[in-house]
Order: structure tokens, then sequence, then C-alpha cells
């Protein structure tokens, strides 16, 4: 899920113009920096998505877990 596009989408639907000048440019810049969509490389061969990297890390957790569960042993 690309949750980064949902941002800007949100973001541009905000009537800045009622705002003060610097929370405006903070809106814009803001804007800027969203309208690239946010990824996950992994050695700029596989772009994964932020799930999968929440998954290899649950299971590297676990596996260190054993590896020092039966290190104590």
């Amino acid at each position: 899920m690309d949750y980064s596009a949902d941002v800007y989408k949100e973001m541009s639907l905000i009537p800045i113009y009622d705002m003060s000048l610097d929370t405006q440019k903070l809106l814009l810049t803001m804007l800027i920096l969203n309208a690239k969509p946010c990824s996950l490389s992994i050695g700029k061969l596989y772009v994964s998505s932020h799930e999968f990297f929440i998954d290899l890390i649950r299971m590297s957790l676990s596996f260190a877990m054993v590896l020092h569960s039966t290190q104590k042993t």
C-alpha cells in the first residue's frame, strides 16, 4: 500500500489561502516533498512494500530470539 500518495491527496485539499504566510510556505514545502511516492527498495533491485519489510523485521527478530535463547543453554 502506498500511503504517501494518500497524504499528498489529502494535503492538496487543504484551503491554504485562509492560513498565515508561514503556514502556507510550510504546507507548500510539504506538498512538494510528498509529490514523489515513497517506496522501499532492497539493494536497488527489488521495490518492496512496507508490509513485506515489517514481516522481514519480525522474522529476523524471531530468529535472533531463538538464536539468543539457544546460546544461553
